[in-house]
């Protein structure tokens, strides 16, 4: 299934909730930002599993590829959480 196909069945889903419906404003669908945002965080969380965290069993990692493994791993960590926070479903993740 092509991405685009993916981000509308997703978002037709959503849509069918009274709750993420409520969070819509004339500017945007909360269902299509909330699937965008799934599609992202799913892309991120492939790289780290697939990719990242798998390179963390090497034992010839220098200090300095360890240093950039991190900063990798952070990276994709910064992209979920931006994406986790475009949304307005879930802001109460981001209280106290």
């Amino acid at each position: 299934m092509k991405q685009f196909e993916r981000l509308n069945l997703i978002a037709k889903n959503l849509n069918k909730s009274k709750i993420v419906k409520s969070y819509d404003s004339n500017e945007e669908s909360e269902s299509q930002v909330l699937a965008f945002s799934f599609l992202e965080i799913e892309e991120s969380c492939k790289k780290l599993v697939q990719d990242l965290f798998p390179r963390l069993y090497s034992d010839t990692l220098s200090e300095e590829e360890v240093y950039n493994l991190l900063l990798d791993i952070g990276e994709e960590f910064r992209h979920i959480l931006y994406h986790i926070n475009d949304t307005k479903f879930y802001q109460y993740l981001n209280e106290g």
